[in-house]
């Protein structure tokens, strides 16, 4: 190479999501840079709901920590009937 160095990307890419119910849980997860927006349904333990989640494609820096590339945007909200 001549000079100029390659940005190798790794696959995939590590994501937060956030309750949308304000609860402050979250969880990292893990997807491909190839596929569109991840849409993820769980349950968030403290909030006691079910919600649907749209996650931007966020990015992992050399440290390790995570930065948001994007708003995390709520979805249809689904209550949790027991």
């Amino acid at each position: 190479m001549s000079g100029a160095s390659l940005s190798l990307q790794p696959p995939t890419i590590l994501v937060r999501l956030v309750s949308q119910a304000g609860t402050g849980f979250s969880f990292n997860h893990k997807r491909s840079r190839l596929r569109e927006k991840l849409t993820l349904l769980h349950y968030d333990p403290i909030g006691k709901t079910q919600r649907s989640d749209v996650m931007a494609g966020s990015d992992v820096t050399a440290g390790g920590d995570v930065t948001a590339g994007g708003d995390v945007m709520a979805g249809s909200d689904v209550t949790a009937e027991k």
